[in-house]
């Protein structure tokens, strides 16, 4: 992981081998005068709980959140539970509520229908979620 620039991560991270690998890499770094390549962990796991890793300058950035954009759909805190900011909601929570309002008697989880996925992003766009938006400066 610490020999790239952006890593996507989708399974809780321990700190501790995390924190193990970039020191691994930054000792590799100095003896090697080599600069330590990762700036970004794009992390896509559900719930998201921030790392926090002392003496990294790589960010760790949720990516696992859409956006909610229209007040007529839904308002509020969906996933208060979860930590996500207002008018955010986790897309297994927003695939419950698009399966409920399309009448689909299939779950969010599981197999993934590919024949099912334009429809369902069509629906989701013209409800109002998105993809929330990354700055990654």
């Amino acid at each position: 992981m610490a020999d790239y620039q952006h890593v996507v991560v989708g399974k809780s991270i321990d700190p501790s081998l995390l924190q193990k690998a970039l020191n691994r890499r930054r000792a590799q770094s100095a003896a090697t005068s080599s600069p330590l390549s990762t700036q970004y962990l794009l992390d896509y796991t559900v719930p998201f709980l921030p790392l926090q890793l002392g003496g990294t300058a790589f960010r760790h950035v949720q990516i696992a959140v859409l956006k909610v954009s229209n007040d007529e759909f839904l308002r509020g805190y969906y996933d208060i539970c979860m930590g996500t900011s207002q008018n955010h909601i986790y897309p297994c929570h927003a695939g419950c509520i698009l399966n409920m309002i399309s009448g689909r008697e299939t779950d969010e989880t599981g197999d993934i229908a590919l024949s099912d996925i334009d429809g369902i992003w069509a629906l989701a766009l013209k409800s109002g979620l998105g993809n929330k938006p990354l700055s990654l400066q």
